[in-house]
């Protein structure tokens, strides 16, 4: 069995909230599910997820593992969104200032209710949705990238 089917009957949870009632709770909400990630990857195929931006490198390979074995988003839901947590974390942990936090008002009248980052500099991100489109796009929407523009981002301003 291919390391993404592994990961498909590993993990059987259902998807993170798409809004979170308390905002005191979605950080704790968030590394649950990032720890989620950590735990599957190990126990799947022995990947090691340490909150380093380097580790990003894996979620890239395995989201697009999934990709490449023509697996749509709303079969991998819950998986995808413990994935984006973890980005989340990893900006969280690396990039000083950024929590997460629910969306800006701004923002949840656009139609994002998700929980995301918002960093020192004021910008909100979107981590769970960056792997959702990185299942749906490829490589364009690399999460590698996608930290090292939030990280770049924070350090302009």
């Amino acid at each position: 069995m291919s390391f993404w089917k592994k990961l498909l009957a590993t993990v059987g949870i259902a998807s993170l909230a798409a809004s979170v009632t308390a905002a005191d709770k979605v950080a704790e909400q968030a590394a649950f599910a990032a720890n989620q990630a950590v735990e599957t990857a190990k126990k799947v195929d022995g990947t090691i997820l340490d909150y380093s931006p380097n580790s990003l490198q894996s979620i890239d390979k395995i989201v697009l593992g999934l990709r490449r074995d023509g697996t749509k988003p709303e079969e991998v839901k819950g998986v995808l969104s413990i994935l984006g947590a973890y980005v989340g974390e990893v900006i969280v942990r690396n990039i000083k200032g950024s929590q997460w936090s629910l969306p800006p008002k701004e923002v949840q009248a656009a139609g994002l209710t998700a929980m995301g980052i918002n960093t020192k500099a004021g910008l909100f991100w979107n981590p769970i949705g960056k792997v959702h489109k990185l299942l749906i796009n490829g490589e364009e929407d690399s999460v590698v990238h996608f930290y090292n523009v939030v990280k770049f981002k924070e350090n302009d301003r």
